[in-house]
């Protein structure tokens, strides 16, 4: 029988090595990748990134806002009496006792939800699309718009937009836009599916550009902020319609600075929104739209429309 060579045995040893790291290290990875969470979510953003992101695109003064105790009156109304309101939504539903005081800035309870479409309905407003408001903006004579008018937005797509807030706003008569990433849609059970999106085209729905995956668009290259704004912009439009998309942008994380709005103007958008309270710095600039995170607290909104 021939003797093994040098090189064989070398082989033979890395060979070894090699089965024995993929035994030892293929139970962490099925624990890590097969579990529910990633059948869930995988590629729809957990409330621990948003919280991460958002941090990173606001500044102290807003965060204090945002994560304080009470309501800074004097910050709301700063912005003028007759500004359109723009009210943005995540996850509709029951807060739980896993969620920590920042990720419930992105979740609203659909009894509270309900509550505020009741009190926009029973005031007289008219929820308009964002398209419709830029507009407005734009030329206030030729794009007239009702005197109570109120903008109702959704962001990434989480399926409790269908489940809970699309029956309540059937309800109200009130019409959305659904700010959408493509790689969450139709993948997991935490994500609104095509037909679901579908059905709600019919009831007056609009959907808009969140990006493909929901990128933190000032830490990449401008021809990745091109491409994540741009494939999705078309399989939006492939999926739903191009008469359906409306050609507005949400800022993943409200992240942007002025090269980014720069280059989403550039790329033929009619405007874009984040995610800040609104301190009337920005009020009428259509590429960083003021936009009222709206979480589990009703105060904000009783502040924004009280009479």
């Amino acid at each position: 029988m021939r003797a093994k060579s040098k090189d064989e045995a070398k082989l033979n040893h890395f060979a070894k090595a090699l089965l024995l790291g993929v035994l030892f290290f293929l139970p962490f990875l099925i624990s890590n990748i097969l579990t529910a969470d990633y059948f869930e979510r995988k590629n729809a953003v957990s409330l621990e990134e948003e919280v991460e992101f958002f941090e990173k695109a606001l500044n102290v003064e807003e965060l204090t806002q945002l994560y304080g105790k009470n309501i800074d009156s004097d910050k709301v109304k700063v912005l003028p009496k007759n500004k359109v309101v723009i009210l943005g939504y995540h996850q509709i539903r029951e807060i739980e006792s896993i969620d920590g005081p920042k990720t419930r800035l992105f979740i609203t309870s659909p009894k509270i939800f309900e509550k505020e479409m009741k009190l926009l309905k029973d005031k007289g407003y008219t929820s308009i699309s964002l398209v419709e408001y830029i507009n407005h903006l734009k030329n206030e004579k030729e794009n007239p718009i009702p005197e109570k008018s109120v903008v109702i937005t959704f962001d990434d797509g989480y399926v409790t937009q269908y489940t809970e807030a699309f029956p309540i706003l059937k309800k109200y008569g009130m019409k959305a836009t659904l700010f959408l990433y493509m790689d969450c849609i139709d993948k997991y059970p935490a994500c609104l599916s095509s037909l679901q999106i579908k059905e709600m085209l019919d009831s007056g729905i609009t959907v808009a550009n969140h990006t493909l995956r929901h990128t933190f668009l000032p830490e990449q290259r401008e021809s990745i902020i091109k491409k994540e704004i741009l494939d999705n912009q078309n399989l939006l439009e492939k999926t739903f319609g191009k008469e359906n998309v409306e050609k507005v942008l949400a800022y993943p994380y409200g992240g942007q600075n002025e090269k980014i709005k720069f280059l989403v103007q550039n790329l033929g958008y009619s405007g874009a929104v984040g995610i800040t309270r609104g301190t009337g710095k920005d009020a009428y600039n259509i590429f960083n739209l003021d936009r009222y995170l709206m979480g589990d607290k009703i105060e904000l909104f009783e502040e924004l429309f009280k009479d």
